[in-house]
């Protein structure tokens, strides 16, 4: 997805799981921006997403997402570490029960099949 013709702004991936639809943002380091991420949330009116990075396993269930165009709206963003690519399908379903069972969940870290 990009905001205009000449844009570089777009998501890596997306997922389906079920009827619901999960972009997937690929960072080489422990940060990064997520602009086009955030774009993409508000455009598609998202309230989950997945980032890989470097960093450990985090949920952060109310992440802002502020997009070029102003708009901000919640959602929960997962991190992982590259090398839970595998685990990925898995850990989406944990997260999301996760976040719709507690609405007000803090940073949790994420591990295997255990959340922290």
């Amino acid at each position: 997805m990009r905001e205009a013709r000449n844009s570089s702004a777009e998501v890596d991936y997306v997922i389906q799981m079920g009827g619901d639809i999960i972009p997937v943002e690929v960072k080489s380091g422990a940060t990064g921006s997520l602009k086009s991420l955030n774009f993409f949330l508000n455009e598609k009116k998202r309230d989950f997403a997945v980032r890989f990075n470097m960093d450990e396993p985090s949920l952060l269930p109310n992440a802002e997402a502020a997009d070029s165009l102003g708009r901000k709206s919640r959602y929960s963003l997962l991190s992982l570490p590259m090398y839970m690519v595998c685990q990925l399908k898995r850990l989406v379903r944990e997260a999301k029960g996760k976040c719709c069972q507690c609405g007000n969940v803090a940073n949790d870290n994420v591990a295997g099949s255990n959340w922290k």
